[in-house]
């Protein structure tokens, strides 16, 4: 195996908001730890909140149905390829919004999908877990009681609903200010105002898996690479492509 170090950091974050009383009352490891494995990957420490693929094969391997045949090995070494790591996207040239207003993104994917993954689509903004301790502050009532900390840093653990204002003119209204004088409503209704969510790369269909599994992600190619990136394995490549080891097309 190829050991690289990658610049491109994601989240391992928990899917369900019971993983931390789950995780401290012993589950990760009882009769149900294989499905919590991957359902609270951060609370079971399946791998690190900053995480991130440790070897450049890892997407090839994950093709190769490894995750599911060595979960145990393929869960820690590539978080990202196994669908557990959500890596933070960036735009990797300035010319990625004109690009993607010419047809770039339809007409060379393949380089557009990994070098201006925001300007295509390939990402959205979500709420992330950003210290360490998030799951257990949740658990213990934070996001309620002290949300000008707790909420800001941990959006996933307190289950922010959107990553958009609810009303963009009141918001607007309220202003940045309001964000730190008010933050137990201002982080709820106008969180892209007060900055609380990060632009990822992940799937956005619980059937994604399904429909890579089938054969999806070759067949309808185009859609899949913007609805099931972490699934098709997009994410994986785009985290390659950030830390400048994967291979690139010209544009």
């Amino acid at each position: 195996m190829w050991l690289v170090a990658l610049a491109a950091l994601g989240y391992c974050l928990d899917r369900n908001p019971s993983c931390a009383a789950w995780a401290a009352n012993g589950e990760c490891d009882g009769e149900n730890k294989e499905s919590l494995k991957t359902l609270c990957a951060h609370s079971c420490r399946t791998c690190e909140l900053e995480c991130k693929d440790l070897h450049a094969d890892c997407p090839e391997w994950a093709k190769a149905s490894e995750c599911e045949k060595n979960p145990d090995h393929m869960l820690s070494q590539c978080p990202t390829s196994c669908g557990i790591c959500t890596p933070e996207c960036r735009d990797l040239h300035p010319d990625c919004v004109g690009w993607k207003e010419s047809g770039a993104c339809e007409q060379n994917p393949s380089y557009m999908t990994l070098n201006c993954p925001i300007a295509c689509g390939v990402c959205e903004r979500t709420a992330v877990d950003l210290d360490d301790s998030c799951p257990n502050w949740a658990k213990d009532g934070g996001c309620h009681e002290n949300p000008g900390a707790v909420l800001k840093a941990c959006g996933n653990s307190c289950s922010l609903e959107t990553c958009t204002d609810k009303n963009s003119t009141q918001c607007e209204i309220w202003g940045e200010e309001q964000c730190a004088a008010n933050p137990g409503a201002m982080l709820r209704e106008c969180p892209a105002t007060c900055g609380v969510c990060r632009q990822v790369c992940k799937d956005k269909h619980e059937s994604c898996k399904a429909w890579a599994e089938a054969g999806e992600c070759t067949k309808n190619a185009a859609s899949m690479r913007v609805l099931c990136s972490s699934s098709c394995l997009i994410c994986a490549n785009m985290e390659l492509a950030l830390a400048g080891d994967a291979p690139k097309d010209e544009m």
